[in-house]
């Protein structure tokens, strides 16, 4: 493509590839690279052993290494941050940490992680998985709308189309099914296991509430401190607090 490597100056093998206009464009000493589309890893100078598929992909990536970015947009503002994988259109386009090193950042689906700035060490698989991330860091979110709303809260694990979809600042859940805590917004220390489970709580509060099963605790709101396990357990409870629930209804 036009300008495809124009600039390399490697003396010995470098293994690169470029198909595209500008692809690896000033890329000067950088080895192990593979750029494919309209402007892909375009600003890329020394950097190793990096993957772009994508118009716009890794655009702004200069020095920094092993970074996979695969579809329109991904990973497109990055700077300063090196072993992270985007793949879907706009999955990290905003990811630039504040200054160089390793964020370990992965990010799967259309928009997943699109709004991450400096935050590190998070995973992401579903279509807007964690598309409101900031800076919150080790959070896993799978599925569809997982951990959608999340900004800074950190250490959450949210499995399921919804799961924690309103979590913003909320730390340390864990919700594992569709639309499991899926109220809460900005309080942490919840377990969540079951479709709908803790579907409507948001205690204002760390309420430390655990629920297993389909629609367990699905109808508490500001009750703290209970444990219930059972399908349909508990699911009448809207404010109590320190119950325990065993056993199904």
């Amino acid at each position: 493509g036009y300008f495809a490597l124009a600039n390399l100056n490697y003396n010995g093998a470098h293994y690169n590839t470029a198909v595209g206009f500008s692809a690896g464009e000033v890329m000067t000493t950088g080895i192990y690279n593979t750029l494919l589309g309209g402007l892909a890893g375009d600003a890329i100078t020394t950097g190793v052993r990096n993957t772009a598929l994508g118009t716009f992909a890794l655009t702004n990536t200069t020095t920094q290494s092993n970074n996979t970015a695969i579809g329109y947009n991904a990973l497109t503002t990055n700077v300063n941050g090196g072993r992270n994988t985007a793949v879907g259109t706009d999955a990290l386009a905003l990811m630039n940490p504040s200054s160089s090193g390793n964020s370990y950042n992965a990010a799967f689906g259309y928009g997943a992680g699109a709004n991450m700035t400096t935050a590190f060490q998070n995973t992401l698989l579903g279509s807007r998985a964690g598309v409101e991330i900031t800076t919150g860091n080790y959070n896993t979110a799978v599925g569809y709308d997982a951990g959608y709303s999340i900004t800074t809260g950190t250490l959450n694990t949210l499995i399921g189309s919804l799961a924690g979809d309103a979590l913003t600042t909320g730390g340390s859940n864990v919700a594992v099914g569709y639309f499991a805590l899926a109220t809460e917004d900005a309080h942490g220390q919840n377990v969540a296991v079951g479709n709908r489970a803790l579907a409507n709580q948001n205690a204002g509060s760390t309420a430390y509430n655990t629920a297993v099963g389909n629609d367990a605790g699905y109808g508490i709101t500001t009750g703290i401190q209970n444990t219930i396990v059972g399908g349909l357990a508990g699911d009448a409870l809207t404010t109590g607090s320190n119950n325990t629930v065993l056993g199904t209804f």
